[in-house]
């Protein structure tokens, strides 16, 4: 899991005195560059990390021995750069000061993952690489205006998420939603429109029955709550659930909502303490080419998507509400897969249940139904057991 830590009271020094820093960014490589220079120093640093040399930047790859960059004391010489394999955690600092460049070991270092404002927060020669690699046509438009792009129709055999963001209904922006193979992390399907809730939450209902019941992920915020509503009153039930302060969801609270739990509210909650982190889920998975994407209208945004005033958002003019659906899908990807796995086991024992099941269970006898419900069980979990409806299972 990336970690971000937003800093308030540390400085650290750059050509221009002590500044200030927004955070510190932890990550997690499996190659990076030992780079040695002519003063006696070293750095340890990810592959496109930024040096500056002559005031120019230039990416740690990029560097050969014997080239110059920037340092504390004037110029100093690479004599030697090595490239290792192996886990390592390394940390960025995001936004210094004005110009985010720093000293790190007497060597200035500008902000590797993050540029000044006005900059893309995710950097443009991996953006260059999808749209080469990964952007396709769908193989279908459907719905009015054929806002639904689809690449991949439902496989039986596949679980899936759908990721919502709702306009706010200012006619500025529009609800979106992303289908997700949750398994191999890649974009099957999605959405754009300005369209009024109630229907909304028609297509959502419709798209995520649609891929085998797939885990619906509706951000709560403001107008969201309208399209929420709808979903629970339609009775989908499998629907994704946050914590009412911190929405560190685990997989034991999730499941104990079914119990009358009243931590957790349906839906996404976009706290703000955790947005950062979201974004930077999001941007780990496409720097390290783990998601495919395949939507042009998703890389349209991601090229407009900047540092401004510190904080990740749209260019003035342009929208980045696939943007935001897509980096929340990234963010649960991961606790996802667990939802998937306990979903998993519950239709085992369901179907273990039924193979062991004589003629005087009375499934079939109407008597017997009136009483009780032969698909309400009771199913085992951390901290007990608990009632859970599996009537979907068989809907």
């Amino acid at each position: 899991m990336i970690e971000v830590k937003k800093n308030t009271r540390y400085k650290i020094l750059t050509p221009n005195g002590f500044e200030p820093f927004l955070a510190v960014r932890v990550l997690h490589k499996d190659e990076y560059y030992v780079i040695y220079f002519s003063n006696k120093k070293n750095i340890k640093c990810a592959t496109n990390h930024k040096f500056i040399s002559n005031g120019i930047e230039i990416l740690a790859k990029d560097l050969k021995i014997g080239d110059i960059v920037d340092s504390k004391l004037g110029h100093v010489n690479i004599i030697d750069k090595v490239l290792e394999r192996g886990d390592i955690t390394l940390y960025d600092l995001i936004n210094v000061g004005e110009n985010n460049i720093f000293f790190s070991n007497d060597i200035i270092s500008h902000n590797c993952d993050f540029a000044t404002s006005g900059n893309t927060v995710i950097e443009p020669e991996i953006l260059k690489w999808y749209e080469e690699n990964c952007i396709k046509e769908p193989i279908n438009r459907e719905g009015l205006d054929r806002a639904l792009w689809v690449w991949e129709y439902p496989n039986p055999m596949r679980y899936y998420m759908v990721v919502a963001d709702v306009a706010r209904g200012d006619g500025m922006d529009y609800s979106t939603y992303h289908v997700i193979d949750v398994d191999t992390l890649t974009q099957v399907a999605e959405y754009k429109a300005q369209i009024d809730t109630r229907y909304f939450a028609n297509e959502l209902i419709s798209i995520a029955t649609k891929y085998n019941r797939a885990l619906l992920v509706i951000e709560n915020a403001n107008i969201g709550w309208d399209v929420i509503q709808s979903v629970l009153e339609s009775g989908y039930n499998n629907l994704h659930y946050s914590h009412r302060a911190d929405n560190s969801v685990d997989f034991q609270t999730y499941l104990s909502v079914h119990n009358g739990n009243n931590t957790l509210v349906p839906g996404f909650t976009m706290a703000t303490k955790i947005r950062l982190n979201i974004i930077e889920k999001m941007r780990d998975f496409i720097e390290n080419k783990q998601v495919v994407f395949r939507s042009i209208r998703l890389l349209d945004e991601l090229k407009v998507f900047i540092w401004k005033n510190g904080k990740q958002q749209a260019m003035q003019g342009y929208n980045d509400d696939l943007v935001m659906a897509f980096a929340i899908a990234m963010f649960l990807r991961e606790t996802s897969v667990r939802y998937k796995k306990t979903a998993d086991s519950l239709t085992v024992s369901v179907l273990n249940s039924l193979g062991k099941s004589t003629a005087d269970v009375g499934f079939y006898n109407a008597n017997s139904l009136n009483t009780q419900n032969p698909w309400n069980m009771k199913i085992s979990a951390p901290g007990g057991e608990y009632s859970q409806d599996l009537t979907w299972l068989i809907g």
